[in-house]
């Protein structure tokens, strides 16, 4: 079964295209990250799921309900943490996730103390006196107490110091190692490399690739080298794909034979070299670095 689907989605506000034709598929188990910055649809994309603003064209799926017909059942079955948290400031974190518990029909309360432990809440305090990571981890807690088999998160890293981020994440593998299909959107590459099994590239409402995380850091290196002089010619007839070029600097793509490539570089007044693996960061830069034309825009594995 499919965690989530979508068809042709698109949506506009009067003359603005926010989403343009994103279809997109996540499998139950994964933990499937979505990049692109600001404005790029990635909360406009999250809301259409679930069913807090309609497409204009085009239609979607969550757990194989259909997200407009069945928006009920569908809440039922999701964890949801949006990136702006509003919540009942004179409430503690306790109170909130009794109440998240209550909601969902869950008598047990033996979930509180592990969750709220894992993620350093102090439960007694007031959410409006929380600061903002405080206030994102006691979203993240409610959003999870009734171990749902979706969970959507909405830029979860923002506001949380780098220790807590790897120990959100940690409490994240746990849940989807139990079973929760984790769908996040974000702009930390290397948290979403680290962690997600696939990830889908989105710029200004489309989706113009998506990579398969198990195979990124083997698809090629990066390399850039600074020589007295150097034959284009050479690098490209090699294989390799120009990233950026200036005067004696020049930085690209490669993934044939290394042995080549060092006989190639050999015959070069090479006075500084760097040599790495492709990370998640270098797929992004490669993208708009390297040129790719719009026909790139709808590829994915």
């Amino acid at each position: 079964m499919k965690a989530i689907e979508t068809v042709h989605l698109t949506k506009n506000y009067d003359e603005i295209l926010v989403l343009k034709n994103v279809n997109l598929t996540v499998d139950e188990g994964e933990i499937f990250g979505l990049i692109g910055p600001n404005g790029a649809g990635k909360s406009t994309l999250i809301k259409i799921l679930l069913n807090f603003i309609f497409p204009n064209i085009g239609h979607c799926k969550v757990l194989d309900l259909n997200c407009t017909k069945n928006s009920a059942k569908i809440k039922k079955q999701v964890g949801y943490v949006p990136d702006e948290i509003r919540y009942y400031p004179n409430a503690s974190a306790e109170e909130l996730l009794k109440t998240t518990l209550a909601f969902h029909h869950i008598k047990s309360e033996d979930a509180i103390d592990p969750l709220c432990e894992a993620l350093e809440i102090d439960k007694s305090i007031k959410f409006g006196e929380q600061s903002i990571g405080n206030e994102k981890k006691i979203a993240i807690a409610c959003a999870l107490i009734h171990e749902p088999r979706l969970l959507i998160l909405d830029e979860p890293m923002n506001g949380l110091d780098p220790l807590m981020q790897k120990r959100l994440f940690e409490v994240l593998k746990d849940a989807n190692e139990k079973g929760t299909t984790i769908f996040l959107s974000s702009q930390n590459l290397k948290e979403v490399q680290d962690y997600c099994t696939r990830v889908a590239f989105i710029k200004e409402g489309r989706i113009f690739k998506i990579e398969d995380l198990t195979k990124v850091r083997k698809k090629y290196m990066i390399i850039e080298i600074k020589a007295e002089s150097f034959d284009l010619r050479d690098l490209e007839i090699l294989g390799g794909r120009m990233l950026n070029v200036s005067e004696n600097r020049v930085k690209f793509s490669y993934d044939g034979d290394v042995e080549k490539l060092l006989k190639t570089l050999s015959m070069m007044a090479i006075k500084d070299i760097t040599i790495k693996n492709a990370s998640l960061e270098d797929e992004v830069l490669d993208y708009y670095e390297g040129g790719h034309s719009d026909d790139a825009l709808e590829i994915g594995i």
